[in-house]
């Protein structure tokens, strides 16, 4: 990884916690929440997780290969290959139903490339997307770059 890979990355660890920051002292400031209420929203944001850049095991090709196991891809029908990806997906899923749910990562596909706040999880993900786009977009001045995602 770059090192302006880093401080791009470091930057978007910086805005995800400016924005929970933000969204705490937006609670403090509304009169049609009752103090009970607002104490129960800081608490939850308080507990909101950022998976930020991308799960680290993500740079060893052993894991990344023990990830994938078991998914098969048929070079002649792509619709096969959607069948064998929907059968994977569904047999991981089954897998780790009855696990501890591991809050270090999402358990959505390193593959994504996006940004979003996903309620079930009170979790906000922001991963690959940052990495790619400090590849992508000009990094020798990364706070510019960032605004963009603002």
């Amino acid at each position: 990884m770059h090192s302006s890979d880093f401080l791009f990355l470091s930057k978007a660890q910086l805005m995800f916690k400016n924005i929970l920051h933000a969204f705490k002292a937006q609670l403090e400031t509304l009169t049609w929440m009752d103090d009970e209420t607002r104490l129960k929203a800081i608490e939850k944001a308080n507990k909101v997780a950022g998976y930020i850049g991308y799960p680290r095991w993500l740079r060893s090709p052993e894991r990344v290969d023990a990830y994938y196991e078991g998914l098969k891809f048929d070079y002649n029908s792509f619709f096969t290959n959607i069948l064998r990806m929907m059968s994977w997906i569904a047999e991981k899923e089954i897998k780790t139903f009855f696990l501890p749910v591991d809050r270090t990562w999402t358990e959505d596909s390193p593959a994504e490339a996006d940004a979003w706040m996903d309620d079930e999880r009170n979790a906000v993900s922001m991963y690959t997307v940052i990495i790619i786009n400090s590849n992508v977009l000009e990094t020798s001045n990364p706070k510019s770059t960032l605004e963009l995602f603002y």
